[in-house]
C-alpha cells in the first residue's frame, strides 16, 4: 500500500508569482515576449511583446536558455523544488515502509515468543502432572517392593488386557466366619438364577421375575423390581441372566420373556428395551471398557447391541442348538457355549468370522474367559476343561470334576467363572460344593485349590475385588428348568470372602504376548 500512497497536492504544478532563487519574473500580459539567446535582452513589438527574461519566455524559453548556457532562473527553481519535494516524499515513504516492516517483524517475534511460552507452559503442566502422579504412586507403594516404573508398566498392560496376575496362591481357602447370605423376607421366592457385582453392590435375578439391588456393606435391599405381567417396567418372565458394564453404569437383564432390558445402575431406572430373540434369553455380556452388549438365546442366535445408541447391530448364526452361555473381554469378540451341539464358538466381529471348537459328545453348559485367548468350560458330564484359542481340542480336562456326595455320580456343572487375566476360577454344581481351581503357569493344566460347601444348585458365580470375594447365586432348582429340587437349600445370594495367605514373597506379574 506504500507504493500507492501520494501526499496531498504532490501531483499539482506549483506556481510562483514572486521571486524565486533571487530572479525576478514579473507577470506579463498575453504575448510572445522573447529574450536574447545569449543572455538578458529586451525585444519589443507593437503588441507589447518585449520583456526582460532569461532566455525565451515560458517553459520552452527556459529550456532553451539552459541549453545555451543561460542561468536557470525561476523555472529552474521550481524544478529543483519539485525534485527536492519528490525526494523528500520518497524518503518519507521509504521511512514509513521500513517502520511498518520493522513493526511487523517485532509483532512476529512477539507471537513466536508467546507461542514458545505457551508450549513451555503446556510442557511444564504435563511435567507437573506426571511428577504428581509418580509421587502418588510412590506413596501408594511405599511398603511394596515394586518400583514406580513397574507400576506404570502394569497399568499400561492392564489397560490393554495383557497383564496376567497370578493371585491363586495368595488365597488358602475361604473365611467361614465372614460368609454372608442375602435373602431377607422380601427376597427371592424362587431360585436365584444370576448374580453380578462391582464389589459394593450386588444384583441378583430370580426365577420369579424379580431383580434386586443389594448393598454389600449393610446387606440391605436397596431396590426391587418385581415381576410385571404388563411388561411396562419389569420382566414378565423369569430373570435368567445379568451383566454389569465395566464402568458400572448399565445393568443388562435377560429373561424367559425373550426380552433384554437395560437399567441405569444409579437409580435402577429403565434405560431401553431390546427385542429380537425368538426364545428365552440365556446369556448377556458386556465387552470390557465398552457399552457393546452380546446376548445369546435358545433360538440358537447370538446378537450384538449398542447400548449407547439403544440400537440393534447384527445377528450371528452358526449354532445348531440352544446357546446356553456367553462371555466377552477386551477384544471385539465373544465366546459362546452351544449346549447340546457340543461346540464352543469364538465370534470375531471385526473379521466377520468364527472359530469352532467341537467336542465328540456331551453338552457344554457354561463358559468363562480367562483372557481373550483362553477360557474354561463346564459340561453336563461333570467335566471342567481349559481351552486355548489356537487349539481345536481342550488343553486340559478334569473328568467328573463334580460328583454327588453319596452316589459318586458325575454332577452337571451349572456355573463357572474365571477371574480375568489371572490364574484362578471357580465352578459350581448341585454336588454340595463350589470348587476353586488354579490354572498352571503357561496354561499347561489346572488343579484343584480348595472347596467351599454350599447346598443347592449353584446357578451363577462371580469373582469381584481382584478375587477377594466370590459371589454365588444359589437356588433349590436349576435356573433353566425344574428337573429336580434340592429341598434342603435356600434361595439366596451367598458372599464368600477368600482367606489370604500371609507371605513375605510378592507375586510376580506375567505379560501375555
Amino acid at each position: 500500500m506504500d507504493s500507492f500512497f501520494v501526499a496531498p497536492g504532490a501531483n499539482k504544478r506549483q506556481k510562483s508569482d514572486g521571486p524565486t532563487n533571487g530572479f525576478s519574473s514579473p507577470r506579463q500580459p498575453p504575448g510572445r515576449g522573447r529574450g536574447g539567446r545569449g543572455g538578458n535582452s529586451q525585444r519589443g513589438g507593437p503588441r507589447g511583446r518585449g520583456r526582460s527574461s532569461a532566455g525565451r519566455g515560458g517553459p520552452r524559453g527556459a529550456m532553451r536558455g539552459r541549453a545555451n548556457g543561460a542561468p536557470a532562473n525561476a523555472t529552474n527553481g521550481i524544478k529543483d523544488g519539485k525534485k527536492r519535494f519528490r525526494a523528500e516524499e520518497e524518503e518519507i515513504l521509504s521511512d514509513e515502509s521500513g517502520a511498518e516492516e520493522a513493526e511487523e517483524q517485532i509483532l512476529l517475534r512477539r507471537d513466536e515468543e508467546d507461542r514458545e511460552e505457551d508450549e513451555e507452559t503446556e510442557q511444564e503442566k504435563r511435567l507437573r502432572l506426571t511428577k504428581d502422579y509418580i509421587q502418588q504412586l510412590e506413596e501408594a507403594t511405599a511398603g511394596d517392593d515394586k518400583d514406580v516404573g513397574d507400576q506404570l508398566r502394569d497399568e499400561v498392560l492392564d489397560s490393554a488386557g495383557r497383564l496376567r496376575r497370578p493371585v491363586a496362591k495368595e488365597y488358602s481357602g475361604y473365611d467361614e466366619a465372614a460368609v454372608r447370605v442375602f435373602r431377607g423376607h422380601n427376597g427371592h421366592k424362587l431360585a436365584v438364577a444370576c448374580v453380578t457385582s462391582n464389589g459394593t453392590i450386588i444384583f441378583s435375578g430370580g426365577k420369579e421375575g424379580t431383580i434386586i439391588k443389594w448393598d454389600v456393606a449393610t446387606g440391605k435391599m436397596l431396590k426391587k423390581i418385581a415381576l410385571d405381567k404388563t411388561d411396562a417396567l419389569g420382566h414378565s418372565g423369569a430373570v435368567l441372566c445379568l451383566a454389569l458394564s465395566s464402568d458400572s453404569k448399565f445393568l443388562a437383564s435377560g429373561s424367559s420373556d425373550k426380552i433384554i432390558k437395560i437399567w441405569t445402575v444409579a437409580d435402577m431406572e429403565l434405560y431401553c428395551v431390546f427385542k429380537g430373540h425368538r426364545d428365552l434369553v440365556s446369556g448377556v455380556a458386556f465387552r470390557m471398557n465398552s457399552h457393546e452388549l452380546f446376548s445369546c438365546g435358545h433360538d440358537r442366535n447370538v446378537k450384538v447391541w449398542n447400548v449407547d445408541e439403544k440400537a440393534y447391530v447384527e445377528t450371528l448364526f452358526g449354532h445348531q442348538n440352544a446357546v446356553c452361555a456367553i462371555d466377552s473381554f477386551y477384544k471385539e469378540r465373544c465366546v459362546t457355549a452351544g449346549g447340546q451341539d457340543s461346540s464352543v464358538r469364538i465370534w470375531k466381529i471385526l473379521e466377520e468370522s468364527q472359530l469352532v471348537f467341537q467336542l465328540p459328545s456331551g453338552s457344554l453348559e457354561c463358559i468363562s474367559l480367562i483372557d481373550d485367548d483362553h477360557f474354561v468350560t463346564g459340561g453336563d458330564d461333570g467335566s471342567v476343561a481349559l481351552w486355548g484359542a489356537h487349539k481345536k481340542k481342550p488343553i486340559y480336562t478334569v473328568r467328573q470334576a463334580h460328583r454327588a456326595p453319596i452316589t459318586g455320580e458325575a454332577c452337571w456343572v451349572t456355573a463357572i467363572d474365571a477371574l480375568k487375566n489371572s490364574d484362578i476360577f471357580a465352578s459350581g454344581s448341585h454336588s454340595g460344593e463350589i470348587k476353586v481351581w488354579i490354572v498352571q503357569d503357561g496354561f499347561r493344566g489346572i488343579q484343584l485349590h480348595f472347596t467351599i460347601p454350599v447346598r443347592g444348585f449353584v446357578n451363577s458365580l462371580r469373582f469381584v475385588m481382584n478375587g477377594e470375594m466370590l459371589i454365588a447365586g444359589v437356588g433349590q432348582e436349576h435356573r433353566l428348568g425344574r428337573w429336580w429340587r434340592a429341598t434342603d437349600a435356600k434361595n439366596s445370594v451367598c458372599l464368600f470372602t477368600l482367606k489370604k495367605v500371609v507371605s513375605d514373597q510378592p507375586h510376580s506379574d506375567e505379560v501375555e504376548r
